[in-house]
């Protein structure tokens, strides 16, 4: 278990790591939270061909596409949507580290998990899969 602050922290740290791919189900808050963060390095990161796949509620969806405008021309960084806020949320960087917790804990700043079990990863990449298939991409004039 972590704390938020523990958390940022990590984050800051794995995206420094990231090689390939960052992938995260998350409340739309927390999406803008965790990309303007870092944004420097979040785009450092796009420039240099790693993948950013996010997938959100619609909810607020013009505010969260006009706050991440910085991010919607770089052919690294994917935006889908989903209907409803997730229940739970979890974010993982290159198939090796897996931040996850519910949904409204998050919102409440509460205790989240990290995990490197490869196995436990393999289940959420699975969810995430499926997710990213049934949600809707961002349709704009950006893309």
């Amino acid at each position: 278990m972590m704390t938020q602050i523990k958390r940022l922290r990590h984050i800051k740290t794995n995206n420094k790591k990231l090689e390939n791919e960052f992938k995260t189900i998350n409340v739309s808050t927390k999406v803008l939270d965790l990309m303007l963060f870092l944004k420097n390095e979040n785009l450092d990161a796009l420039k240099k061909g790693i993948k950013y796949r996010i997938i959100t509620s619609a909810i607020n969806k013009k505010t969260l596409t006009k706050k991440l405008n910085a991010f919607m021309d770089e052919p690294n960084f994917q935006l889908k949507f989903i209907n409803q806020n997730p229940r739970f949320w979890f974010s993982i960087w290159d198939k090796k580290i897996l931040h996850f917790g519910r949904a409204e804990a998050i919102l409440k700043k509460e205790t989240c998990y990290c995990s490197t079990d490869k196995g436990l990863i393999d289940i959420f990449q699975s969810h995430y899969d499926k997710v990213w298939n049934e949600a809707k991409p961002l349709t704009s004039d950006k893309r």
